[in-house]
């Protein structure tokens, strides 16, 4: 039987699969079984691979050299050991197994070589740390494996590292590891880039960026001219009854001040962005709490991209605080009335046809009314085109 269990253990129904064998055992009863599984093979390693037989190997029955010569002998080496766990088929993000591999305090050490996370597993293993944020030995390996791939990967280790701790979609707090890693003491500054990737990619899931119509035919948008301290979103304001605005976990505005206080910069793309998203009441917080030497370098493309989408919030934002005037709208921008209204603006060109066609139709009726009248008319119609 315990050959068949073996030979076939992923092939098995449900019910009897080798975790079920395990479970009358006690975790002496475990260890002494793995001991005797040593040096039998490679196919045994399926009897290592169970939350039972890791939790065993944890208990502190075995000491570090002999869990390192049981996972040489039946695996063939650290870097086996890694793939059998990291690598499986059908290996979830909240699988049993591997959380109970990456909770054993004395496992920990011998699968990661000087405490340092390969960086081709950089990724998975800080995605799982929701799982086990109490554990504290994990809490250091990740911090460690981020300094050592950000100084010593080169471009490539930063792209990962970057990637997986500036991930929006992950479920947990990214602030933690921020301010570890990018410690004083380490002297490492983010890329300016993070500013796009923690905001604006595929998994990010911003006000505005959705469909409208999933929800409600408004944008983000005042009604008013004035910019005001209030919620995020308006669905959030309808939706979210007494509960916080589910806009403030979305904007990391926690993950904002601190690149703030590190004095990233942000970058061109993230303005331009913000414009095309019409995302004013992000931009209104990061210009209500920046550090006062921090300087937010809106660029003028930026309000260019919001004029020409007719983005109406972000612009009121711009002009409101600043950053821009109205005048820095080109006259021949083609402009909603709304927009043109706010602005104040009146373009020469847009005057003067206008004063043109009603000269035309002054000349029409040339024959009804007095000369007299038709000469001032003309006059003042001639200094207001010149003016």
């Amino acid at each position: 039987m315990f050959v068949e269990l073996t030979q076939h253990a992923t092939r098995l129904p449900s019910y009897y699969r080798i975790s079920d064998a395990l479970r009358p055992l006690d975790e002496s009863e475990v260890v002494r079984l793995l001991r005797q599984l040593v040096g039998e093979g490679k196919h045994v390693q399926v009897w290592y691979r169970t939350v039972k037989s890791l939790e065993a190997m944890s208990s502190g029955d075995m000491i570090r050299e002999e869990l390192i010569a049981m996972r040489d002998a039946v695996f063939g080496g650290r870097e086996e050991w890694m793939q059998s766990f990291f690598e499986g088929r059908g290996r979830r993000d909240c699988d049993p197994v591997l959380m109970a591999l990456i909770s054993g305090e004395l496992l920990l050490p011998i699968t990661f070589e000087k405490g340092i996370v390969p960086l081709k597993y950089f990724e998975k293993m800080l995605l799982r740390w929701h799982y086990k944020a109490t554990n504290r030995n994990l809490f250091d390996i990740l911090c460690a494996s981020s300094r050592h791939h950000l100084v010593n990967s080169g471009a490539l280790g930063v792209e990962v590292v970057e990637d997986a701790v500036f991930n929006p979609c992950r479920d947990t707090s990214t602030l933690l590891f921020l301010k570890e890693i990018y410690s004083e003491q380490s002297g490492i500054i983010p890329r300016t880039d993070v500013w796009v990737r923690l905001m604006f990619t595929e998994t990010s899931q911003l006000c505005n960026v959705v469909d409208p119509g999933d929800f409600d035919d408004d944008e983000a948008d005042d009604n008013g001219v004035d910019i005001q301290e209030i919620m995020f979103c308006k669905r959030c304001e309808e939706y979210e009854c007494d509960r916080a605005c589910s806009c403030t976990d979305r904007l990391h505005l926690d993950e904002c001040r601190f690149l703030m206080g590190k004095n990233v910069p942000i970058p061109k793309e993230f303005w331009e962005r913000c414009a095309y998203h019409n995302q004013w009441r992000l931009a209104h917080y990061l210009h209500a709490h920046r550090p006062e030497s921090f300087e937010l370098n809106i660029p003028m493309s930026a309000l260019r991209k919001a004029v020409e989408f007719d983005r109406l919030g972000f612009v009121k934002f711009l002009i409101q605080y600043g950053y821009f005037k109205g005048s820095d709208v080109s006259p021949d921008a083609d402009i909603s009335t709304a927009m043109r209204e706010y602005l104040g603006t009146r373009t020469k060109k847009r005057r003067r046809d206008a004063l043109t066609s009603a000269q035309e139709a002054l000349d029409e009726h040339k024959q009804d009314m007095p000369e007299n009248t038709y000469v001032q008319l003309c006059q003042r119609f001639h200094k207001a085109f010149h003016q």
